[in-house]
Parts: structure tokens; C-alpha cells; sequence
């Protein structure tokens, strides 16, 4: 059997975010089919170390010789510096001698666009200076959006062109990276989902515990996940009083968690309730209803997970790769990606009626099988056998 190492910036921890616990995931399905997995050899670019096991690594071939290494796993799809060291460290004499290197995306490939929101966050604790930049930003937007899609786009070519085989979340992704890059041959590219992270499906039995209760999992990044929209939505669901019994959980921690406690003690959301960085899973299985306001995502792995306690998610459909999870109207809701109104609609609509929440419970229970972690590992041994 082959035996395989992962390639990242920092230690692997699960409970760091979903790269990490898909990572842990995968390689415990492959060790018990066989494979050798080593974990991850950390790449930590403030002071050029190499750690392995909490060891430091001196020589990155010698340690891939005599660990007898067949194939790398970079996890790092979204920037070449890792890459680039690997090589430079070592892995470039590996791979001329037969070693194979695979690639991941865990995001989409399409970054979000800077609003004037993003742009001017936290205006009032900037310096200066960086008044000065965000201005800039704002005013030429158009000039920095071309030159950071130039940008990502000499990375993905070099990750693509120096890889094996470029693995992404979906294939929904795949026009907008072949247009971007726009090579003869993409013959490189596969597309592997994320696999459940709970061990189980639970039955329909879950349904008869599920409390009045909203949930979001996520990084508190107004960047990433755009919490502030979900925000507004249950603002403006609580001035029309049908939330009376209701409460929106939030699950997670970041940069802007107190500028959301903030915004929620201003306006008076005595029912948003901060639980901050935690396993979210009894969470779930409490919940009834998932909101997902995300600018962009790779897959959703918290959708998924929603999906596995009978969660019932309703998400802005920001990112193609949604469609390839829920079925709108089904198992689920997408709503109008930006619409503060079709969002707030179709979640005081779910709030309302307690048949259609039980029925879309059911049927998301039904809707996880199909991310399962074997299916998820049959595809992975296709491409490292």
C-alpha cells in the first residue's frame, strides 16, 4: 500500500476549521483500508521552520526517503509559496525520482469581491495609513480586481502546472478555473467532495428533541462568512414579533465576534446567543433550522453536517457548489444570493410552518447518504492507487 503525507502551513488540529477536520477525516478512512498515512509535515512561513511531529525536520528529502513517501498531499491550493518551499526544500529531487504530488482546493476558486462593507470595517480603529490604502481600494476597485485575478491566477497555473493532479470540491467549479487559466489541458483536474464528519446519520427519531432554535457554525469573519447579513435578517424578524420563542445560536469564534455582540446588544437581540468556539454538534442536534450567509465556499461543510442532524439549512446561494448539496425547496432553501428580503422570507416562512419543517427535516436526513465517508474514500483510492 501506498504511503502518503500531507503538506500544510500549520499543525492538524480538527477543531481549527473544516481543511483540518476533512484532512483528519480522510486520513484515518485510508489508514483502516490500508494506506500509511503520516499526517501533516508543517510549512510555517514566519520563520521558515519545518515540523514534523512536533520534530524539527533539517532535510525534506532525506525525511520523504526515509519515510519512503510515494505521494504528497497539499493543502494549500489557494497559494504556491508551500508548494514553491517543498520544492526548494527537497520535494523537487522526490518528485524527479517518482514521487507524486496532489493538490487541494478547499475553497472556491472564485475569491469574493471586496465590498465597500469589507473595505471600511473597523474604519474607526484604523491609522492613517490604513484610511489612506482602504480609500485607495475603494476608488480603484476596479484596478485591484484585475491585479489580484491576475494574481490568483499565476498561482493556480503554477499549483496546476507543478502538481499531478489539482483535486477540488466540485465540479461546478470547474468553468470558472478553466477560464480563468485558460490552458489546452485540464486533464489534471478532479473533483472530490468533502465527505459527513459525524460518524452517523440520525434517525428521524432526532426530530421529536429539535428545540425553537436557528443555528450558524462559523468562523466570525465578516470577510468570509458575511455574519452581519444574518444579523439583519433576524433584526428585522424580530421587529415583525415572530420570534417570541425563537433563538439564533451562533457557534464559533474570529476577528469581528464582538462587533456582531455588539451590533446584537444595540439592537436590542436579547435572542442571539453567542456560544463562541466549541464542538458544534450538539448544537445541531438541537436545532431546527441552518443559516448559511457565506460570500463564497468551496463545499459547505457545515451544510452537510446540518443535513446529518436533520437540520433544515437555508443558504445564500453565493457559490455554485450549493446546488450540488441541497435540492431548493426539498431537503433545503437557497435563496437569492444578496437578497436581505428572499432570505428573510423564506426563513420566517420555515419559522411559521412546523409541517414543512418536519417534512424538509426528513428528507435532509435522506439527502446526507450521499456524502458519506466511504463514498467520499472510493473516490480518494481512485486517484492515489
Amino acid at each position: 500500500m501506498k504511503t502518503i503525507l500531507w503538506i500544510y502551513e500549520k499543525a492538524l488540529n480538527p477543531e481549527d476549521g473544516g481543511t483540518e477536520r476533512i484532512s483528519d477525516l480522510i486520513m484515518k478512512g485510508l489508514t483502516k483500508r490500508g494506506y500509511i498515512c503520516l499526517g501533516f509535515l508543517e510549512f510555517h512561513k514566519n520563520d521558515n521552520s519545518i515540523i514534523y511531529n512536533k520534530q524539527y525536520v533539517n532535510n525534506v528529502y532525506t525525511f520523504l526517503k526515509n519515510n519512503n513517501i510515494d505521494i504528497v498531499i497539499n493543502q494549500l491550493g489557494y497559494n504556491d509559496w508551500l508548494l514553491k518551499q517543498f520544492y526548494k526544500d527537497g520535494g523537487s529531487r522526490w518528485k524527479e525520482e517518482g514521487g507524486k504530488v496532489i493538490t487541494c482546493l478547499h475553497f472556491d476558486p472564485k475569491s469574493p469581491k471586496l465590498t465597500k462593507k469589507i473595505i471600511f470595517h473597523d474604519w474607526r480603529k484604523k491609522s492613517t495609513k490604513e484610511k489612506i490604502d482602504a480609500l485607495k481600494r475603494y476608488l480603484l476597485s476596479p484596478y485591484y480586481e484585475k491585479r489580484e485575478e491576475n494574481s490568483i491566477k499565476k498561482t493556480y497555473k503554477y499549483l496546476y502546472e507543478y502538481s499531478d493532479l489539482f483535486v477540488m470540491l466540485s465540479k461546478t467549479h470547474y468553468q470558472y478555473f478553466k477560464t480563468l487559466l485558460k490552458l489546452k489541458d485540464f486533464s489534471k483536474l478532479r473533483a472530490i467532495p468533502n465527505p459527513l464528519t459525524f460518524p452517523t446519520i440520525s434517525s428521524p427519531d432526532i426530530l421529536n428533541i429539535k428545540k425553537k432554535q436557528v443555528l450558524i457554525v462559523a468562523r466570525m469573519s465578516e470577510y468570509h462568512k458575511n455574519i452581519s447579513f444574518a444579523l439583519k435578517v433576524w433584526k428585522r424578524l424580530n421587529q415583525q414579533q415572530i420570534l417570541s420563542e425563537w433563538q439564533l445560536i451562533l457557534v464559533g469564534d474570529g476577528p469581528d465576534k464582538i462587533e456582531y455582540q455588539k451590533y446584537a446588544k444595540k439592537n436590542n437581540l436579547h435572542n442571539v446567543i453567542f456560544k463562541g468556539q466549541q464542538n458544534p454538534e450538539k448544537f445541531y442536534e438541537e436545532s431546527s433550522i441552518f443559516l448559511m450567509t457565506s460570500p463564497a465556499e468551496g463545499w459547505g461543510l457545515t451544510i452537510t453536517e446540518s443535513l446529518q442532524r436533520g437540520v433544515v439549512p437555508i443558504v445564500m446561494n453565493s457559490s455554485p457548489v450549493f446546488s450540488e448539496i441541497i435540492d431548493n425547496g426539498i431537503n433545503g432553501f437557497l435563496t437569492r444570493n444578496k437578497s436581505l428580503n428572499n432570505l428573510s422570507y423564506t426563513l420566517s416562512k420555515l419559522i411559521k410552518n412546523t409541517e414543512l419543517r418536519q417534512m424538509m427535516a426528513k428528507r435532509a436526513l435522506q439527502k446526507a447518504s450521499k456524502f458519506t465517508i466511504d463514498s467520499v474514500l472510493n473516490q480518494w483510492e481512485q486517484i492515489i492507487r
